[in-house]
Protein backbone atom coordinates (compact mmCIF):
# COMPACT_ATOMS: atom_id res chain seq x y z
CA UNK A 1 0.00 0.00 0.00
CA UNK A 2 1.07 3.72 0.12
CA UNK A 3 4.07 4.28 2.34
CA UNK A 4 5.26 0.73 1.79
CA UNK A 5 8.13 -0.06 4.37
CA UNK A 6 9.95 -1.35 7.34
CA UNK A 7 11.13 0.72 10.20
CA UNK A 8 14.24 0.35 8.67
CA UNK A 9 14.25 1.75 5.58
CA UNK A 10 13.44 4.91 4.27
CA UNK A 11 10.24 6.61 4.90
CA UNK A 12 8.28 8.45 1.76
CA UNK A 13 7.42 5.57 -0.56
CA UNK A 14 4.67 6.25 -2.22
CA UNK A 15 3.21 3.63 -4.95
CA UNK A 16 -0.36 2.87 -6.67
CA UNK A 17 -1.71 -0.57 -6.27
CA UNK A 18 -1.71 -2.82 -9.48
CA UNK A 19 -3.46 -6.09 -10.23
CA UNK A 20 -1.46 -9.16 -11.29
CA UNK A 21 -2.43 -10.87 -14.31
CA UNK A 22 -5.06 -13.25 -14.59
CA UNK A 23 -5.77 -16.85 -14.92
CA UNK A 24 -6.13 -18.65 -17.97
CA UNK A 25 -9.01 -20.48 -16.47
CA UNK A 26 -11.27 -18.90 -13.89
CA UNK A 27 -13.35 -20.93 -11.81
CA UNK A 28 -16.95 -20.21 -10.51
CA UNK A 29 -16.41 -18.21 -7.30
CA UNK A 30 -17.99 -18.66 -4.10
CA UNK A 31 -19.84 -16.23 -2.56
CA UNK A 32 -20.93 -15.79 0.89
CA UNK A 33 -24.01 -12.72 2.01
CA UNK A 34 -23.35 -13.02 5.69
CA UNK A 35 -20.04 -11.44 5.44
CA UNK A 36 -18.52 -7.76 4.31
CA UNK A 37 -16.71 -7.64 1.26
CA UNK A 38 -13.41 -8.55 1.68
CA UNK A 39 -10.76 -5.67 1.16
CA UNK A 40 -7.15 -6.35 -0.52
CA UNK A 41 -4.21 -4.02 -0.76
CA UNK A 42 -6.57 -0.43 -0.89
CA UNK A 43 -8.84 -1.56 -3.63
CA UNK A 44 -12.73 -0.46 -2.64
CA UNK A 45 -14.79 -2.50 -0.94
CA UNK A 46 -18.46 -2.90 -0.32
CA UNK A 47 -20.48 -4.70 1.91
CA UNK A 48 -23.36 -6.76 0.67
CA UNK A 49 -26.22 -8.46 2.29
CA UNK A 50 -28.36 -10.97 0.88
CA UNK A 51 -32.23 -10.44 1.33
CA UNK A 52 -33.83 -13.55 1.43
CA UNK A 53 -37.47 -12.38 1.81
CA UNK A 54 -37.05 -10.03 -1.52
CA UNK A 55 -34.57 -12.40 -2.70
CA UNK A 56 -31.92 -9.64 -3.98
CA UNK A 57 -29.06 -8.15 -2.58
CA UNK A 58 -28.76 -4.58 -1.21
CA UNK A 59 -25.53 -2.75 -0.29
CA UNK A 60 -25.41 -1.47 3.32
CA UNK A 61 -22.17 0.74 3.07
CA UNK A 62 -20.82 3.07 -0.09
CA UNK A 63 -18.50 2.64 -2.21
CA UNK A 64 -15.10 3.32 0.00
CA UNK A 65 -12.11 4.46 -2.20
CA UNK A 66 -8.91 3.43 0.49
CA UNK A 67 -5.89 4.63 -1.65
CA UNK A 68 -7.42 7.54 -1.96
CA UNK A 69 -8.18 8.15 1.58
CA UNK A 70 -5.02 7.41 2.22
CA UNK A 71 -3.31 10.18 -0.01
CA UNK A 72 -6.07 12.55 2.15
CA UNK A 73 -4.93 11.74 5.07
CA UNK A 74 -1.45 12.06 3.94
CA UNK A 75 -1.72 15.95 2.91
CA UNK A 76 -3.69 16.55 6.12
CA UNK A 77 -0.97 15.21 8.54
CA UNK A 78 1.68 17.03 6.02
CA UNK A 79 -0.37 20.13 6.49
CA UNK A 80 -0.27 20.31 10.43
CA UNK A 81 3.21 21.84 9.72
CA UNK A 82 1.30 24.94 8.37
CA UNK A 83 -2.12 24.84 10.27
CA UNK A 84 0.04 23.97 13.49
CA UNK A 85 -2.66 23.03 15.50
CA UNK A 86 -3.51 22.23 19.14
CA UNK A 87 -4.04 18.06 19.06
CA UNK A 88 -4.86 18.92 22.92
CA UNK A 89 -7.80 20.94 22.34
CA UNK A 90 -10.89 18.41 21.70
CA UNK A 91 -12.20 21.25 19.15
CA UNK A 92 -9.26 21.65 16.82
CA UNK A 93 -10.36 21.75 13.66
CA UNK A 94 -7.09 19.26 12.59
CA UNK A 95 -7.33 17.14 14.85
CA UNK A 96 -11.15 16.17 14.04
CA UNK A 97 -10.30 15.63 10.64
CA UNK A 98 -7.25 13.24 11.14
CA UNK A 99 -9.80 11.52 13.82
CA UNK A 100 -12.18 10.88 11.87
CA UNK A 101 -10.18 10.21 8.50
CA UNK A 102 -7.60 7.61 10.92
CA UNK A 103 -11.14 6.06 12.46
CA UNK A 104 -12.62 5.30 8.78
CA UNK A 105 -9.42 3.93 7.41
CA UNK A 106 -8.42 2.18 10.56
CA UNK A 107 -10.74 -0.18 9.72
CA UNK A 108 -8.92 -1.43 6.57
CA UNK A 109 -5.75 -0.81 7.21
CA UNK A 110 -4.77 -0.48 10.88
CA UNK A 111 -1.14 -0.56 10.77
CA UNK A 112 -0.83 2.31 7.89
CA UNK A 113 -1.95 4.80 10.80
CA UNK A 114 1.24 3.49 12.89
CA UNK A 115 3.36 3.73 9.49
CA UNK A 116 2.22 7.44 8.69
CA UNK A 117 3.67 7.86 12.33
CA UNK A 118 7.07 6.80 11.34
CA UNK A 119 6.91 8.82 8.26
CA UNK A 120 5.90 12.15 10.35
CA UNK A 121 8.61 11.89 12.62
CA UNK A 122 11.43 10.59 10.57
CA UNK A 123 11.13 12.30 6.97
CA UNK A 124 8.04 15.74 7.77
CA UNK A 125 10.21 16.16 11.16
CA UNK A 126 6.55 17.01 12.37
CA UNK A 127 6.83 15.53 15.85
CA UNK A 128 4.31 16.85 17.77
CA UNK A 129 1.75 15.39 14.76
CA UNK A 130 3.77 12.02 14.58
CA UNK A 131 2.98 11.83 18.89
CA UNK A 132 -0.49 12.13 18.22
CA UNK A 133 -0.73 9.53 15.33
CA UNK A 134 0.97 7.16 18.06
CA UNK A 135 -1.33 8.08 20.65
CA UNK A 136 -5.01 7.81 18.51
CA UNK A 137 -3.44 4.54 17.19
CA UNK A 138 -3.33 3.57 20.61
CA UNK A 139 -6.92 4.28 21.29
CA UNK A 140 -8.10 2.10 18.25
CA UNK A 141 -8.38 -1.46 18.69
CA UNK A 142 -7.42 -1.95 15.31
CA UNK A 143 -4.06 -0.32 15.58
CA UNK A 144 -3.12 -1.72 18.71
CA UNK A 145 -1.41 -5.18 17.71
CA UNK A 146 0.98 -2.65 15.32
CA UNK A 147 2.04 -0.15 18.15
CA UNK A 148 4.85 -1.81 19.74
CA UNK A 149 6.49 -2.12 16.05
CA UNK A 150 6.26 1.29 14.87
CA UNK A 151 6.46 3.10 18.25
CA UNK A 152 10.27 2.56 18.85
CA UNK A 153 11.63 4.48 15.72
CA UNK A 154 8.55 7.00 15.88
CA UNK A 155 10.08 8.46 19.58
CA UNK A 156 13.30 9.98 19.23
CA UNK A 157 13.48 11.78 22.53
CA UNK A 158 12.38 11.32 26.61
CA UNK A 159 9.77 14.25 25.56
CA UNK A 160 8.37 12.30 22.47
CA UNK A 161 7.91 9.52 25.05
CA UNK A 162 6.41 11.82 27.71
CA UNK A 163 4.33 13.68 24.93
CA UNK A 164 2.49 11.04 23.91
CA UNK A 165 1.53 9.57 27.01
CA UNK A 166 -0.13 13.08 27.72
CA UNK A 167 -1.70 13.12 24.30
CA UNK A 168 -3.32 9.87 25.28
CA UNK A 169 -5.28 11.32 27.89
CA UNK A 170 -6.86 13.94 25.94
CA UNK A 171 -8.86 11.36 24.46
CA UNK A 172 -10.63 10.51 28.25
CA UNK A 173 -10.78 6.88 27.84
CA UNK A 174 -13.94 5.82 29.85
CA UNK A 175 -12.54 2.25 29.68
CA UNK A 176 -9.77 3.10 31.74
CA UNK A 177 -9.23 4.87 35.36
CA UNK A 178 -8.33 8.25 35.40
CA UNK A 179 -4.39 8.57 34.44
CA UNK A 180 -3.90 5.28 33.10
CA UNK A 181 -3.05 4.17 29.62
CA UNK A 182 -3.60 0.83 27.84
CA UNK A 183 -1.72 -2.19 28.13
CA UNK A 184 -0.33 -2.17 24.39
CA UNK A 185 0.66 1.49 25.18
CA UNK A 186 2.18 0.52 28.01
CA UNK A 187 4.46 -2.30 26.56
CA UNK A 188 5.62 -0.28 23.49
CA UNK A 189 6.86 2.53 26.48
CA UNK A 190 8.52 0.17 28.31
CA UNK A 191 10.10 -1.35 25.81
CA UNK A 192 11.53 2.21 24.40
CA UNK A 193 12.30 3.76 27.97
CA UNK A 194 16.23 1.53 28.24
CA UNK A 195 16.93 2.87 24.60
CA UNK A 196 17.27 6.81 26.09
CA UNK A 197 20.54 7.05 27.51
CA UNK A 198 21.37 8.82 30.59
CA UNK A 199 22.48 11.96 29.35
CA UNK A 200 19.05 12.28 27.91
CA UNK A 201 17.30 11.34 30.82
CA UNK A 202 18.94 13.88 33.42
CA UNK A 203 17.28 16.66 31.54
CA UNK A 204 13.78 15.29 32.85
CA UNK A 205 15.22 14.18 36.57
CA UNK A 206 12.85 16.15 38.71
CA UNK A 207 14.15 15.21 41.67
CA UNK A 208 17.47 16.02 40.58
CA UNK A 209 16.91 19.46 39.80
CA UNK A 210 15.11 19.71 42.88
CA UNK A 211 18.08 18.86 44.64
CA UNK A 212 20.10 21.33 42.80
CA UNK A 213 17.58 24.29 43.49
CA UNK A 214 17.74 23.35 47.14
CA UNK A 215 21.08 23.39 47.13
CA UNK A 216 21.79 26.63 45.49
CA UNK A 217 18.94 28.25 47.92
CA UNK A 218 20.98 27.55 50.97
CA UNK A 219 23.98 28.61 49.62
CA UNK A 220 22.63 31.99 48.71
CA UNK A 221 21.21 32.18 52.26
CA UNK A 222 24.46 31.47 53.80
CA UNK A 223 25.70 34.44 51.85
CA UNK A 224 23.43 36.73 52.90
CA UNK A 225 24.02 35.59 56.79
CA UNK A 226 27.30 36.40 55.94
CA UNK A 227 26.70 39.72 54.82
CA UNK A 228 24.29 40.38 57.50
CA UNK A 229 26.86 39.56 60.50
CA UNK A 230 28.60 42.18 58.89
CA UNK A 231 26.49 44.69 58.77
CA UNK A 232 25.54 44.45 62.76
CA UNK A 233 29.34 45.42 63.29
CA UNK A 234 29.14 48.36 61.52
CA UNK A 235 26.12 49.45 63.97
CA UNK A 236 28.71 48.09 66.88
CA UNK A 237 31.00 51.11 65.81
CA UNK A 238 28.38 53.88 66.06
CA UNK A 239 27.62 52.31 69.23
CA UNK A 240 31.68 53.28 70.22
CA UNK A 241 31.00 56.53 68.84
CA UNK A 242 28.14 56.82 71.20
CA UNK A 243 30.73 55.83 74.10
CA UNK A 244 32.86 58.72 73.07
CA UNK A 245 29.77 61.65 73.29
CA UNK A 246 28.98 60.37 77.00
CA UNK A 247 32.66 61.06 78.10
Amino acid sequence: GILKQSAREPCGAVQDETDGGCPSTIGLPEYDFSQAGSHDQGRPTRRMVFNATQQNLTIESPLTDISRLKVLLINTVAGSLIRQPNFRNADDGARKDIMDMTSSLSVYDGEFILKLALYTRCELNIRTTANFLLALASNIGLCRPYLRKYFSNSVRLPSDWIDVAELYQSFHDDSLNYGSLPVALRRAMAAKFPDFDEYQLAKYNKDKSKNKKKKKAKADDAGEGRGGRGGRGGRGARGGRGRGRGR
